[in-house]
């Protein structure tokens, strides 16, 4: 078990106003390449938040990265964990159930993703943490490792590190490297200008977007 105990939490300021967003247009300002894999889906009723990773690898079947990770967390953290589902010494398994996430909320954690699975959905509900995952299945995990806490992970294409930011919501979860961040708050204004443009030609009875009829005429658009 490896646990990177020091490492920089995204600026709290800049977390709060990506908080205000949806993650679609947080996307869109990331060349719209900024979600993780769809199929990690919510799991809880509550599904929007932001804040910074903390980031935990472990087997499919094993979560005493998880644990470990709680002795780590700071308030407004987002535990991230990376499951092996390829490993084929594991099978797939719970890594969290509501007796986990109740110690993660204690802990200050904000919100649970993972592409690996969970259970007791109507317990997490009550404990009232964001969760995401891949999937649901009753069975229980070891607590044996190997894993690692606070060190950088892959998720789908994505590389994720402690203090990268993550945001969620009902359509799925972003990522914004600590590199991009300033980048995605500069580009949302533009995003933002967009979707009022667009909104204003709706409310005004428009049937399309202004430059449908220019792209239509293009080259490659042929009518029978």
């Amino acid at each position: 078990m490896q646990i990177a105990q020091h490492f920089s939490r995204a600026d709290i300021e800049k977390v709060k106003t990506l908080s205000s967003l949806s993650v679609g247009w947080i996307s869109d300002a990331l060349d719209r390449a900024a979600a993780l894999p769809a199929a990690i889906k919510p799991i809880t009723r509550n599904t929007v938040f932001t804040g910074s990773a903390l980031t935990v690898a472990t087997k499919a079947d094993d979560n005493l990265a998880l644990y470990a990770a709680l002795s780590i967390a700071k308030a407004g953290d987002v535990l991230v964990i990376a499951a092996d589902p390829d490993d084929v010494s594991s099978k797939p398994c719970s890594l969290c159930g509501d007796i986990l996430a109740g110690f993660a909320k204690n802990a200050g954690i904000s919100a649970i993703v993972t592409n690996g699975m969970v259970r007791d959905r109507i317990g997490l509900d009550a404990v009232g943490l964001p969760v995401f995952a891949a999937g649901l299945t009753p069975n229980a995990p070891f607590k044996e490792g190997p894993g690692s806490c606070g060190l950088p992970i892959k998720i789908g294409k994505k590389i994720i590190s402690s203090g990268d930011i993550i945001c969620g919501d009902d359509d799925g979860i972003v990522h914004i490297a600590r590199p991009d961040i300033n980048t995605a708050l500069a580009g949302l204004k533009a995003v933002a200008e967009k979707e009022k443009a667009m909104d204003a030609k709706l409310l005004a009875g428009h049937r399309q977007p202004d430059w449908l009829e220019a792209r239509l005429r293009q080259d490659d658009i042929e009518f029978f």
